[in-house]
């Protein structure tokens, strides 16, 4: 069959199961059409002019699906209804118009337009269904309408020229993949109605150099922002509760992260910050619990770190391989640090923990060529604090307890060779296949709690002089007013009774029991 001219018979289309050729090439609507049927025009290469009448409210699954030809259409004002790809494969297809009267936008609907450059959406539209302009290659600029409430999932994927995004408030979720691949997009603005930035949803736009987000935002989805190079600071709202794993892995170019000291962030997800290599400075906020696998594993520039109080764990790796990082210190609230976690540091020349900590990985300061020994930052501050009272004593009790832990004047510290021969000693004579005991908590852990022991022993002691001193100073204020003081006769000593009483807060320290599991 010969193809029809585009100056022959128009084909008027009345629906209700109307069989229409393929090889069409010109259609108008008869005045009573109300719906154009599922793939009614599927596949009709040919066709170039289609003439909607105003009467028309629904247009079908599939109904204009691979018609190539066609360039232009005008959606009728009555339209509410665009069906799952009703578009989809019209590479010829320029610019589209859709109306106020349209609430939703089916799924896949101008999916692979690969010449749509224009697209205009009104006041009314509430949502773009999922892969709705996906692959529409010429698409330049999007200007998303108050109404609109979601983006659903890979809605703008791959639309390679797309440079501008303008959203409004009202918006409320960007879903997965939304905006993947856009590698023209070069700045957003989040507005503070967006509650979440779902998984991918800017993955891999390469040129994207700006985010803006606002107070209101809860959630950033895994990879949201996965392998966007460009991205050079971002600064996450206090309203924000979780970025899940991946979020800015390998953002290459990200030099600055600005965390709400007084936000309600509570979770950071595995690798978020993975390969991060220019960023230098990462300040968590004390609402953070647990710091993830690998989180600023390969972060180079990484020079300082600031943890708080409330932090409890830090999972393997987390710190691995940062070269630039000399200094870490540890809060007390922490009692779990996995293994590897400052594998690699090569810059590290201090670390300070806490003698709270109870478990520590293997592996941890492998590789850490410039530190020595790990200072236990607490005890160590504590004992300094009785030798300068004149407490010298505690110092020698110390050292007669032998053990892995060591001093060194007021400096409690383990050195990193006796962390490393208590991880091979703990696994000597243990088949591969049974669970290699806490090592830490093994060997390390009992000597900590012995010197800790022997300071709180020695506080008490130093307890009990000052308040013998207390109680000289308040005798001497009553008798202040007589003409002539003895002070030896206003020395008062703490009762033998009471006195006893407070030494015996901690039985003899050989005779109390260490941890054991």
């Amino acid at each position: 069959m010969s193809k029809r001219k585009f100056d022959d018979e128009v084909l008027e289309y009345t629906g209700s199961g109307q069989t229409v050729p393929k090889d069409v090439i010109s259609v108008r609507f008869h005045p009573s059409v109300t719906e154009v049927e599922g793939h009614a025009f599927e596949d009709c290469y040919d066709l170039r002019e289609v003439v909607l009448n105003n009467g028309l409210k629904k247009i079908g699954i599939e109904a204009f699906r691979d018609c190539s030809s066609l360039e232009s259409i005008t959606l009728p004002p009555a339209i509410i209804e665009i069906d799952q790809e009703a578009f989809n494969g019209c590479t010829s297809l320029q610019s589209i118009n859709i109306p106020s009267t349209l609430t939703e936008i089916g799924s896949a609907a101008f999916h692979n337009c690969n010449n749509l450059r224009e697209v205009i959406l009104h006041e009314g539209l509430q949502k773009i269904g999922q892969s709705a302009f996906e692959g529409c290659n010429s698409l330049q600029s999007i200007t998303l309408p108050s109404t609109l409430t979601v983006v659903e999932s890979c809605a703008f994927r791959y639309c390679n020229n797309l440079k501008k995004v303008e959203f409004n408030e009202g918006l409320q979720k960007i879903g997965r993949h939304s905006f993947m691949n856009c590698i023209s997009l070069q700045s957003i603005t989040i507005p503070s109605s967006v509650t979440e930035i779902e998984g991918h949803a800017f993955k891999n736009c390469t040129k994207l150099k700006e985010v803006s987000l606002n107070e209101g935002l809860k959630k950033i989805g895994a990879m949201a922002f996965d392998e966007c190079r460009k991205l050079q600071s971002i600064t996450f709202p206090s309203t924000l509760l979780e970025i899940e794993q991946y979020a800015f892995y390998n953002c290459s170019s990200l030099r600055k992260v600005v965390f709400s000291i007084n936000g309600a962030l509570q979770k950071i997800g595995d690798q978020a910050f993975y390969q991060c290599k220019l960023l230098e400075l990462i300040n968590l906020p004390s609402t953070i619990t647990e710091i993830g696998q690998s989180i600023f594993q390969y972060c180079s520039g990484l020079r300082e770190v600031v943890l708080h109080e409330g932090l409890q764990k830090i999972e393997d790796s987390a710190f691995r391989d940062c070269i630039s990082l000399k200094s870490i210190s540890i809060p007390s609230s922490v009692n779990c640090i996995g293994s590897k976690v400052f594998m690699g540091c090569r810059g590290l020349r201090e670390c300070k923990l806490n003698e709270g900590i109870e478990t520590i990985g293997c592996d941890t300061f492998d590789a850490c060529p410039e530190l020595d020994r790990v200072i236990f930052l607490n005890i160590s501050t504590r004992l300094n604090n009785l030798i300068e009272s004149g407490q010298q004593e505690v110092g020698n009790k110390i050292d007669e307890l032998h053990g892995p832990v060591e001093r060194r004047g007021s400096e409690v510290f383990i050195s990193t060779q006796a962390i490393r021969e208590a991880e091979r000693g703990s696994a000597l004579g243990v088949p591969h296949w049974v669970k290699r005991p806490n090592h830490w908590y093994v060997v390390v852990k009992p000597s900590i709690v012995r010197i800790a022991r022997l300071v709180e022993y020695y506080e008490v002691k130093e307890a009990t002089t000052l308040f013998e001193l207390a109680l000289w100073k308040a005798k001497l204020n009553q008798e202040e007013a007589q003409p002539t003081i003895n002070r030896k006769a206003c020395r008062i000593e703490v009762p033998g009774p009471v006195k006893n009483a407070i030494m015996q807060y901690l039985p003899p320290i050989e005779s109390q029991p260490i941890p054991q599991r």
